[in-house]
């Protein structure tokens, strides 16, 4: 079963290398467009900061093709607001207060127009209404009538594209169509404006938010977004916290190498049923885990790890509790009634009991409940699941544990195999085509990881950190961008090496498959 899951695993990072450079250079050409026109209005210019890559796709969790993004356009209040996060009486939501907004600078007086003067709160949603208007002013003034926003020319074909705002909760999509003759791409964007906020403004731990531990979160920006409650009368002035670099960086490293593709497996099956679950839900019950287990933990076999996170996030649905990361005291999922969660729990359970069930017969029971029939008569034909003898596949085996198709038999004293020839084994292994498929679908799995993870450091470091440019700003800032160049540079040094680490692991990775393999060669004592 190992091999068909990374096999699956592979498929969902395997998007093809021409969509996404295509995909990348059509987002990014046209949001620089859009930001510049929305620096037109006085009060966006002066807040504005940068763009923050979010979501699947720079998190390396993305499943399907990359034309889905989620870009937060990050603002931020001036200093002498002097602004800051106040904890409210809806558990996971904040307001957003300022102390002073009487006397501004002329330049910042449209700030009043998202401030309450009586609770010195600014609104989440008046910050959406006015995001919306001016949004929407800056695309018809770009695309009258319908018009094409620009052309784009990649690598040789030129693209009109063609660009239409709709609103969605906190989020305003934008959905993106590029022509080429017959050929389209469509690419479907989430712009959220939000105010960031620094180490200082962290909310206390005493109302029961996570303390701001950087030496482990590796960051202390952070982000109020304009996610408003949907269960209180009065919504308005509440906020959601963002802490997306913090999570980034939590489920990201060499030492943890299972988890994204183990992630990665869960969206799918929850794609596959079509379960109305936030991709947060998901990456925050791993988040829980990651605290809670050891590292050697997520480097066990993909299957043993899948199966593991399958049954604790169906155990979340059947306590009907999933708590948010940052604050355990709201439940991420009290959103949903009670019915959907217990079918969802339920549903979880038969798939897990099926599969411990049947996979030593058929290992690929797991892939229907990930694939479409038609992908999985593809994977039934691509994968092979090995030799009888090793019907079960060598990462399922546990030593000393008899084969599906061989009876019970003691396990020999370490003495009566010291003779047992393991170069022999391991070069048996070497030229076994099926294992060989497996280990070099593990390794690239990983690097695609790296890689992934590499792109979206280098997306946030790029990214303009204000529309503002005087020439004394325009040095500082080439100057700031040579460091980053520079640190990126010796990152991808960094990375080039470690890559080649993955690359030669492959052999001890054969030899230890041929010591944990030692009790299930019937030929070998």
């Amino acid at each position: 079963m190992e091999n068909i899951l990374n096999n699956i695993n592979k498929r969902c990072i395997a998007l093809a290398a021409t969509d996404k450079k295509r995909s990348n250079v059509i987002l990014h050409k046209v949001l620089d467009i859009i930001i510049k026109e929305l620096t037109a209005d006085q009060l966006f210019r002066i807040m504005f900061r940068e763009k923050f890559f979010g979501g699947s796709y720079y998190d390396g969790l993305k499943v399907s093709e990359p034309t889905e993004f989620d870009i937060d356009l990050v603002l931020e209040i001036p200093k002498q607001c002097n602004a800051f996060i106040k904890t409210s009486d809806k558990d996971g939501f904040v307001h957003v207060y300022i102390e002073e907004v009487l006397n501004l600078k002329e330049e910042f007086k449209g700030l009043e127009q998202l401030y309450d003067l009586s609770t010195h709160h600014i609104s989440a949603k008046k910050l959406s209404s006015w995001f919306e208007s001016l949004l929407t002013k800056s695309l018809n003034k770009l695309c009258p009538a319908g018009a094409p926003l620009t052309e784009i020319s990649i690598e040789g074909t030129s693209y009109t594209v063609h660009v239409k705002p709709q609103k969605s909760g906190p989020a305003f999509n934008i959905n993106i169509n590029a022509y080429a003759g017959d050929s389209r791409i469509e690419i479907n964007v989430d712009l959220v404006p939000c105010f960031q906020f620094t180490g200082r403004c962290w909310p206390s731990p005493s109302s029961g938010y996570r303390p701001n531990d950087i030496s482990k979160h590796k960051g202390d920006k952070f982000l109020a977004v304009p996610k408003m409650p949907t269960d209180i009368p009065k919504p308005d002035f509440y906020w959601r916290l963002s802490f997306q670099e913090q999570e980034r960086n939590l489920i990201s490293g060499h030492e943890l190498g299972r988890l994204k593709p183990a992630l990665r497996l869960l969206k799918k099956l929850r794609d596959h049923w079509k379960h109305p679950i936030a991709s947060y839900y998901i990456k925050t019950v791993f988040l829980w885990e990651v605290e809670k287990r050891s590292k050697e933990f997520w480097n066990l076999p993909l299957t043993s790890v899948f199966l593991e996170m399958l049954k604790i996030y169906g155990e979340k649905f059947k306590s009907g509790t999933i708590e948010y990361y940052w604050n355990e005291r709201y439940n991420l999922i009290s959103c949903l009634n009670e019915p959907t969660r217990d079918g969802i729990a339920n549903k979880i359970n038969n798939i897990v009991t099926e599969i411990e069930r049947m996979s030593n017969d058929d290992p690929f029971v797991v892939a229907k409940h990930l694939v479409s029939p038609e992908e999985l008569e593809i994977l039934r034909k691509e994968v092979d699941i090995g030799k009888k003898k090793m019907k079960r596949g060598i990462s399922q085996i546990t030593p000393g544990e008899p084969t599906s198709n061989s009876p019970m038999k003691p396990q020999p004293p370490i003495s009566s195999i010291q003779n047992v020839d393991c170069n022999e084994i391991l070069e048996n292994l070497k030229s076994d085509k099926t294992f060989k498929k497996m280990i070099n679908e593990m390794v690239d799995s990983r690097v695609e990881e790296k890689l992934l993870e590499y792109d979206a450091r280098k997306s946030i470091q790029f990214s303009p950190t204000t529309p503002t440019i005087t020439e004394s700003r325009l040095l500082q800032r080439n100057r700031v961008l040579e460091q980053e160049n520079q640190e990126l540079t010796r990152e991808n040094a960094e990375l080039q090496k470690e890559v080649k680490k993955l690359k030669s692991e492959k052999m001890n990775i054969l030899t230890q498959i041929a010591n944990l393999s030692l009790n299930t060669f019937e030929d070998s004592y």
